[in-house]
């Protein structure tokens, strides 16, 4: 029996169902004389409540599981939300009803509210909202958490959602695979098992209901899909994958140390896309070249406040320092689109890729602005930092920034604190008009970056995330590759280093066009690194610029497509097949 779903992380888990029995709590409306004794009891279980998360907290930050921290705080931080407590303590009083009843209408509450959110981070995060509040009703009952670190023999886990503060307590030695029926990429079950390296699918339907204890099950986190009592010639050929995988990494693993170059000798610096912590680790792991793409924004999200600029100083200098002297460039927070701020600051729009985002978002709001790039400016004096500007649709708003980056500077030298007054600025090119524009915008700045997730559907009026029209979303449409090649000649001319840090350098078909037109960097997942590099020492530079002066002359991304999978060294061409982050 077949299951799709969403895949979230990649690899392929065989293995026996677990599922973890997640207590349900039954709470009644039962009238209660005395609500100030209620009020006593929900203050107590409030306590309990943070001494548990305290407890995990300080045990995520030991094993230096940065990832599961950050999810385990932003609960801690709910259990102080003024509007959380006083709404359950006048509920008690109102309504005269137990604490427990009282938790669960005011926490329903909070969920519906999050559920009606049209953005997904925004109704991943009911997720969060639900477990806080079943934390809070077990303590007033008396009951103990569930705990999933406690299993006795590896296996996948399927269930029908996992909460946050269970999922932040995986251990990675038993877990083979992670199965929900819901969730999306952005649900915690999806951070924590790319985190951890772990297959995983989300959004399997009713797997749960169909699925018992112990039944065999093959996790495809590929392809998205869960094949429950799989028959034998099945259950064969996915063994043979698996084996075939881990050879592929195996074989990859020897690459670590060599240099990304091509077999003639021409050298590409190879770096890698993070947005936690706790992938620093994995840059290094997998033999990349520095961070040519620090995401800020997970910073920013799920909080009702902002963080302050000792808190970012905190993190963007903890990367610097640990990857020194290799590059580090952060971006400065790309909020909108399919990410929000959970703060009211930031209102709802209608289309919000082509609305107050990124950069247009960071200019609305000069002093947020100010506090990261002072940070960010801050950290670069504990490394090789260099910052980037996302989203830069004209030359108006790149010069506004640059000026704000000055009266930063100014500050930081009258309050006599360190920073690089060399670091380098650079902008996302991400929008056709910079494309077009990129001779003028490469004269006033000292990189560009390539953003090619969003530049292909705005170029090609594709929403990448529309599942009706994915189809048209072709990052070999012959537009694309003609801007480009305009972005690359124009950063040259100009004397400035030209980098790629979308999924487009993920793919080894692309690489080789990549290559040819002289790119200087690209930057993918830390995962992906190993691949890119094999790809890479396959090939020539001088055949790569003989293709791709082919190709851009083609007229169709089919004809494209096909010139480069011909192009292809054998070595290299099985990975197209086996690499579930091609896009």
């Amino acid at each position: 029996m077949i299951f799709q779903g969403v895949p979230v992380s990649m690899g392929v888990a065989i293995g026996q169902v677990a599922k973890p029995k997640l207590e349900l709590l039954n709470v009644g409306r039962d009238h209660i004389e005395d609500p100030e004794h209620q009020i006593e009891r929900f203050e107590k279980a409030l306590v309990a409540s943070k001494r548990q998360l305290e407890r995990l907290i300080n045990s995520l930050r030991a094993d230096e599981r940065l990832t599961e921290l950050k999810i385990v705080e932003s609960q801690q931080m709910m259990l102080d939300d003024t509007t959380l407590l006083e709404g359950v303590k006048d509920h008690i009083r109102r309504l005269c009803c137990t604490a427990e009843y009282a938790v669960s209408e005011i926490v329903d509450h909070f969920v519906g509210t999050f559920a009606g959110f049209e953005d997904e981070y925004l109704r991943e995060r009911v997720g969060d909202v639900h477990d806080m509040g079943e934390r809070l009703i077990r303590n007033l009952m008396g009951k103990r958490e569930p705990f999933l670190a406690g299993m006795d023999k590896q296996a996948i886990i399927v269930v029908h959602d996992l909460p946050p503060s269970a999922a932040a307590q995986i251990d990675p030695q038993k877990v083979l695979g992670l199965a929900t029926d819901v969730g999306g990429m952005t649900s915690h079950t999806a951070i924590i098992s790319r985190a951890l390296e772990i297959p995983a699918v989300v959004g399997l339907s009713n797997l749960s209901r169909r699925a018992e204890e112990g039944d065999t099950l093959i996790l495809d986190g590929r392809k998205g899909i869960a094949i429950l009592e799989p028959a034998p010639e099945l259950l064969k050929k996915y063994r043979r994958i698996q084996k075939e995988e881990r050879a592929k990494l195996k074989s990859l693993a020897k690459l670590r140390n060599l240099p990304s170059e091509t077999s003639d000798g021409f050298t590409i610096e190879l770096a890698a896309n993070i947005e936690l912590l706790s992938e620093v680790d994995a840059v290094r792991a997998y033999g990349a070249q520095g961070v040519g793409l620090y995401r800020s924004e997970f910073l920013f999200l799920n909080r009702e406040d902002l963080p302050s600029e000792g808190e970012q100083y905190e993190a963007y200098s903890v990367v610097a320092r640990q990857l020194a002297p290799q590059p580090v460039v952060i971006r400065t927070v790309d909020i909108g689109g399919d990410k929000f701020l959970s703060h009211p600051e930031v209102p709802v729009e209608i289309n919000p890729y082509l609305g107050c985002r990124a950069i247009r978002f960071s200019l609305k709001k000069p002093d947020t602005f100010k506090v990261q790039l002072r940070a960010i400016l801050r950290a670069s004096a504990t490394g090789n930092v260099r910052l980037m500007f996302p989203m830069v649709s004209s030359l108006e708003e790149l010069r506004e920034a640059k000026e704000i980056v000055e009266e930063c500077k100014a500050e930081l030298d009258s309050e006599g604190k360190s920073y690089d007054d060399g670091i380098e600025v650079g902008i996302m090119v991400e929008v056709p008009s910079v494309a077009v524009m990129a001779d003028q915008f490469a004269r006033e700045v000292d990189f560009f970056s390539i953003g090619t997730n969003d530049l292909i559907q705005y170029t090609l009026a594709v929403d990448r995330g529309n599942p009706a029209i994915s189809d048209l979303y072709q990052p070999f449409h012959p537009a694309v590759l003609r801007l480009l090649r305009t972005i690359v000649e124009a950063g040259h001319s100009a004397g400035i280093w030209v980098g790629l840090c979308g999924e487009m350098g993920a793919n080894p078909l692309a690489v080789p066009f990549l290559v040819g037109l002289g790119i200087d960097e690209l930057s993918v997942s830390p995962v992906n690194v190993p691949v890119v590099k094999a790809t890479l020492r396959a090939i020539s530079f001088r055949e790569a610029a003989e293709l791709a002066a082919e190709l851009v002359n083609l007229p169709t991304a089919e004809a494209i497509h096909r010139c480069l999978h011909d192009a292809l060294p054998e070595e290299v061409r099985r990975f197209v097949e086996l690499d579930p982050v091609v896009t």
